[in-house]
This record gives C-alpha cells, structure tokens and sequence, in this order.
C-alpha cells in the first residue's frame, strides 16, 4: 500500500477503528469494575488498538501535516495512557511512563503549545477565534495533566 493510501481518510477506516476500540476500552472498564471475566482481555485489545494502532496513527499524520508540537503532544498522552494501562494491569514501567510522560508534558510541550499559538500570526488560516480555541483546550490539557501529575507525585 501506498503511504498516501495509508493517510487518505476516505479510504481509512482509523475513526470506525478508533470508536470500536473505545467501546472495547469502556466494556473492559465496565467488567473490571463489576469483577467479571475477559475484563482484560478487552483492555489489552482495546488499549493495545488505541496505543499501537491509533495514536501512532495520529502522529504520524500530524507529522504529515507539519504540526510537530502537536504530534509531540500526542506521543506523550501516548505515553500516559500506556502507563495508565499497564498500571490497571499490574505491569512493570508504571512509574516511569506515567511520571516522564507527564513531566514533560507539563513543563515542555504545554508551554510550547502556548507560545506557539500567541506568537502564531492571524490570518485566513488561523483566525483569532482559532486562537481562543486553541488556548481554551490548552489550558483544559493544562488542568488534566496538573492533576494527574500532583496525584502521581
């Protein structure tokens, strides 16, 4: 298959794919919580797809688009949500994917996605209300990975 094959969304299938690997994520939560069988079977599949399919995914074609700082951004929730996962399993790494993803995360990429929209010059592309969008969701991505930080320290 050709690369551009692989990043043409009408011929892609990476949101069917992304949706049917949440639900399984959800499932498996939901049997976790009521203690029923195949809980992790459904997590592993269903982070396993998120982890090692989607999110590569997403990277990879932010890349494509020029957005690095964003596609940083996503390797490193990448990161997290593997550290989240292997800490609901009982795996080994917790500490370290949770506590290095969410470091830098906090104290690199955030900031950087700050001054990179504020020194961003507006124009057709990138209207002031982008702006304020863009900022808005920062600084909720800000709160999220604070909070998750100060718990894990």
């Amino acid at each position: 298959r050709d690369m551009n094959d692989i990043f043409n969304e009408d011929k892609n299938p990476i949101e069917i794919n992304g949706v049917v690997h949440t639900l399984i994520i959800i499932l498996g939560c939901i049997l976790k919580e009521l203690n029923l069988p195949f809980s992790n079977i459904m997590l592993i599949i269903g982070f396993g797809g998120i982890c090692g399919v989607i999110m590569p995914y997403y990277i990879f074609s932010k890349l494509k688009e020029g957005k690095i700082i964003i596609a940083i951004g996503i390797f490193f929730f990448n990161t997290l949500s593997l550290g989240l996962w292997f800490k609901v399993m009982k795996w080994p790494l917790v500490e370290f994917l949770v506590n290095w993803s969410l470091t830098f995360s906090l104290f690199g990429v955030i900031p950087i996605f700050f001054i990179n929209n504020y020194l961003k010059k507006i124009n057709e592309e990138f209207t002031a209300e982008d702006r304020k969008k863009n900022i808005l969701m920062g600084v909720f991505y800000s709160v999220l990975i604070a909070s998750f930080y100060l718990i894990m320290k």
